[in-house]
C-alpha cells in the first residue's frame, strides 16, 4: 500500500500530463525555417552533422555515439537543427546565451574513440566549463573550408549573444599554430596594456 494522499497523487498526476503535453504539442516548435529567418538574423546556415549520445543496453555507462544529419540555422541568439531545409517545425534549438567557448573537438589519437570523431568537429562549451549542468554541443561538417567558416560564424552568434555578459570574450580555436601565436601575442599585449 502507498503512503501518499490521494491529493498528492493527483497533483502527481496532473504535472506528468502537463509535461507529456509540453512534449508533444510544444507551441515553440512549430516555428520554421521561414519563420526564423522573418524574425532573426541569421549568420549562417546549412548542413551540420549534430552528435546524439543514448544509453546503450544495460551497460549504462557506454555510450553510444551517433551523428545524425541536420539542416543548421545559427542566429545571433540560438542554434536551431531541422530534418530538412523547408522543415516547418524544428527537431531542436539552443540559446547561447552562457556559451562563450567553441573550438575543435580535443581527439586522442590514442584512445579508441578517437575513430568515432570526425576530424572537422564543433564543439560549443558554455562558460562555467561544468558538463553536469550545461550541455556541450558537438556538430561535424565535412571539409575544412567548411569548418573554418561555422567556427567563424558561431563564434560571431556568441559575441552578440553574449555582449555584455562576459569581459572574456568568446574564443575560437582553429588549431593552427599561427592562430595560436596570434593568440598568445593579443594575450600578452592585453595584460602589458593592463599593467601601465
Amino acid at each position: 500500500m502507498s503512503d501518499e494522499s490521494p491529493q498528492k497523487a493527483s497533483k502527481q498526476s496532473t504535472s506528468f500530463i502537463r509535461k507529456l503535453t509540453k512534449l508533444f504539442i510544444d507551441p515553440a516548435k512549430q516555428v520554421g525555417i521561414k519563420d526564423i529567418r522573418a524574425k532573426e538574423t541569421v549568420l549562417h546556415q546549412g548542413w551540420l552533422r549534430k552528435k546524439n549520445t543514448s544509453m546503450v543496453g544495460k551497460a549504462r555507462d557506454t555510450m553510444n555515439m551517433k551523428w545524425n544529419m541536420f539542416y543548421v540555422l545559427v542566429t545571433e541568439k540560438s542554434i536551431y537543427y531541422f530534418k530538412n531545409e523547408t522543415a516547418s517545425s524544428f527537431v531542436g534549438k539552443f540559446s547561447l546565451f552562457g556559451y562563450n567557448v567553441v573550438k575543435r573537438v580535443p581527439i586522442d589519437v590514442n584512445s579508441n574513440n578517437s575513430a568515432k570523431w570526425p576530424e572537422q568537429s564543433i564543439m560549443i562549451e558554455h562558460a562555467s566549463g561544468d558538463p553536469s549542468q550545461y550541455k556541450t554541443y558537438y556538430f561535424a561538417c565535412a571539409h575544412y573550408d567548411e569548418w573554418k567558416t561555422w567556427m567563424q560564424s558561431i563564434r560571431k552568434a556568441l559575441i552578440k549573444a553574449n555582449d555584455s555578459l562576459f569581459s572574456n570574450k568568446p574564443r575560437i580555436d582553429l588549431g593552427s599554430p599561427v592562430d595560436k601565436l596570434e593568440h598568445q601575442f593579443i594575450l600578452q599585449l592585453i595584460s602589458w596594456l593592463i599593467k601601465e
